[in-house]
């Protein structure tokens, strides 16, 4: 008789300990192999819930607006003969969107999202209270056509004068 063979499976991505924001699109990647035999599915838990699973390698699942919270993540091989092997879990942290409030008139605000976005997007929460934007540079007014416009995206980290019609509360989310 020959020794059963356990298939090897590790979480390649995210790395343990990332942490993002609220609505969150993550994209789990693992690799796993099986001496003497093939891996017939791998499927990604949070906890114990199952997340997706998939049969191909590269190994992926995308889990999509995921909402505020600590995870842990794992994959479990499956190989041809039903034997299975649990990776080592990644702790994901889903934090919410931060929620600032503005009165009505001028604010002074910095942009916390990670990448470049376009202004409405970036504003969504609050759109329809928006007269004034501007930085040191750039300049948006909801009154111009958008021709005259230079202001069309925030940046993260950049300060932003902007000037809202009412008290509003912006939560930061890029719809």
């Amino acid at each position: 008789t020959g020794t059963t063979l356990y298939p090897t499976v590790a979480i390649t991505a995210p790395a343990n300990n990332t942490s993002v924001t609220a609505p969150a699109t993550i994209t789990f990647t693992a690799t796993a192999s099986e001496t003497g035999g093939t891996i017939a599915n791998l499927a990604f838990y949070n906890g114990t819930s199952l997340l997706g699973t998939t049969t191909t390698s590269p190994y992926s699942f995308t889990w999509t607006n995921a909402t505020p919270g600590t995870y842990p993540i794992t994959a479990i091989a499956t190989d041809n003969l039903g034997n299975k092997t649990t990776s080592s879990a990644v702790s994901i942290t889903i934090a919410s969107a931060p929620i600032i409030s503005l009165h009505a008139g001028w604010n002074y605000i910095g942009c916390p999202l990670k990448t470049s976005n376009a202004i409405a997007s970036a504003l969504s929460s609050i759109w329809a209270n928006v007269l004034i934007v501007k930085n040191l540079d750039l300049f948006y007014s909801s009154v111009n056509t958008p021709a005259l416009n230079t202001l069309t995206n925030l940046q993260w980290g950049q300060g932003y004068y902007i000037k809202v019609s009412a008290a509003c509360s912006l939560d930061w989310i890029a719809r």
